[in-house]
């Protein structure tokens, strides 16, 4: 299932550190760090948080004042493989699943 990445562009949070953030983003999605099928990246003219950005939202929770530290430590958690939660029925790799 695809992330949401919604990161503001107004002039505050732009001024404050998301023109940077924005390149780092851009940046992973080129290198295939971050693939792009994990993905949906989109700007907004302004959160209406000013005074707490740069913000950026991913699946709607709004993270404020983010810098290159949380930035990267947000873009390698999506990156990461889902983990195996063991929910499988029993027998689910048996032949007779298959």
């Amino acid at each position: 299932m695809k992330k949401n990445i919604t990161i503001c562009l107004g002039s505050s949070c732009f001024a404050r550190g998301n023109h940077a953030n924005l390149e780092i983003i851009e940046r992973c999605l080129a290198d295939g760090t971050l693939p792009p099928d994990m993905v949906e990246l989109r700007g907004s003219c302004c959160e209406q948080l000013c005074s707490d950005g740069p913000n950026i939202s991913i699946d709607g929770r709004m993270l404020h004042s983010v810098d290159a530290g949380m930035l990267a430590a947000v873009l390698e958690e999506i990156a990461r493989p889902p983990q195996d939660t063991g929910t499988d029925p029993p027998g689910a790799g048996d032949a007779a699943y298959e």
